[in-house]
């Protein structure tokens, strides 16, 4: 990839008038039951959760609803999303998701749409959560990546015990109990290891839709090909390569499974402008608020260096809307209007905008200019989409703009 793209040119810090924030993930907790081997927040180069309380505090929380109705009400947003991450979000004390939960009501009751989600490993769900969540319409993402042989590889105890057995329990017992309707899906991380239809197999059999994940540890500071040579990578990207061949089975099977990277795909092509971090990348309009207050960016720009998601500001003292005009936030909230120069002419462009975010980030760079390190797989994989859909999209078009 070439080394000489200048950085983007970026005028001075105004307010944007437009490309307004509209999720915030609340780290509700700085410490997990799990040890996953890739985690970004606690094995990869960021270490601020030695710097933050193990939870967050209730006036942490209860300050970070008030400055999200102040600014529903400046901006008149008609909805607001809340993503409450961790850590392990579950272990954040019943009375503090108690207070938080009602706060939200309340705001969903001055006529503001608040969809809530939790991410968790769902190696636990307490029976008392569990009805909170259910009470309020906070709905549960499961983190689970693929079968158990290789769920398990990563994703363990912090004694080395794999955690597949637990969390298969942990959905049983929330859909035979009467919970089933607030699990939203499950969240992979890709592995090129899993064969496709080993993967497509078991993701069949899931109860709720699955989303795929671009490995978001690759950097300019890590290479995907670090360990091998770049010409034979690029004649064969490794997770380009397995997304295609799961892409390829998945419109086989017509297709039933409900992936989203998939799904969301095809309607881009078909001109949907519904907004997913993976595809086009033209904005990222979410902020952090870690468990002390402190306000970070988006967390995927967290693994590439100690500190990557820092910021000057903190809920408790700090507007939202003022971070509108932060330069580091309206570069992300404007994201598409700094594509790589590599990229304008790309044919997938429309698809992959530059790349999925991580992998765009370079310690020499106050703003990323470049296009991602994983270029070679997402235009491998984005071409086959393309392709392969081609008279699927061209007959579904006309129906579509109608």
């Amino acid at each position: 990839m070439p080394e000489d793209v200048l950085a983007a040119d970026l005028p001075e810090a105004t307010a944007p008038a437009h490309n307004r924030f509209t999720t915030a993930i609340l780290k509700l907790t700085a410490t997990c039951n799990l040890n996953c081997t890739y985690c970004y927040m606690f094995n990869l180069a960021d270490r601020t959760y030695h710097q933050v309380p193990a939870m967050m505090s209730a006036d942490v929380a209860r300050a970070t609803i008030s400055r999200i109705r102040d600014y529903v009400v400046e901006t008149g947003l008609p909805q607001f999303s809340l993503a409450l991450h961790g850590g392990e979000p579950t272990l954040w004390p019943l009375k503090d998701f108690e207070l938080l939960a009602r706060q939200v009501q309340d705001l969903r009751d001055s006529g503001v749409e608040v969809p809530v989600t939790m991410q968790t490993n769902g190696l636990r769900l307490r029976p008392e959560l569990l009805r909170l969540l259910d009470a309020y319409d906070i709905r549960v993402g499961v983190s689970v990546d693929g079968p158990a042989r290789y769920n398990d590889r990563a994703r363990v105890t912090h004694g080395g015990r794999g955690s597949y057995a637990r969390v298969a329990r942990t959905v049983e017992d929330l859909l035979t109990k009467g919970y089933g309707q607030i699990l939203s899906g499950f969240l992979c991380v890709a592995d090129p290891d899993i064969p496709p239809q080993e993967f497509m197999q078991w993701a069949a059999e899931l109860p709720a839709g699955i989303d795929v994940l671009w490995p978001i540890q690759y950097h300019y500071g890590n290479l995907p090909w670090a360990t091998g040579e770049l010409d034979s990578y690029r004649r064969k990207p490794r997770y380009g390569t397995w997304f295609s061949q799961l892409f390829a089975d998945w419109l086989q099977r017509d297709p039933v499974v409900d992936i989203r990277l998939f799904e969301q795909s095809v309607a881009a092509l078909l001109g949907s402008r519904r907004h997913f971090d993976a595809l086009v990348n033209d904005r990222l309009p979410a902020f952090v608020v870690n468990t002390d207050g402190r306000i970070e960016l988006n967390d995927y720009v967290r693994s590439y260096r100690d500190g990557g998601a820092a910021t000057p500001y903190n809920i408790l003292s700090e507007d939202i809307l003022r971070l509108e005009a932060d330069r580091e936030f309206r570069f992300f909230l404007e994201l598409g209007s700094h594509l790589p120069v590599e990229c304008g002419q790309c044919p997938v462009v429309d698809l992959c905008g530059g790349g999925f975010v991580p992998g765009r980030m370079d310690a020499g760079q106050e703003f990323p200019s470049r296009r991602s390190v994983l270029c070679y797989d997402q235009y491998h994989f984005f071409d086959f989409v393309r392709q392969s859909t081609g008279p699927l999209i061209e007959a579904l078009r006309p129906a579509a703009s109608r």
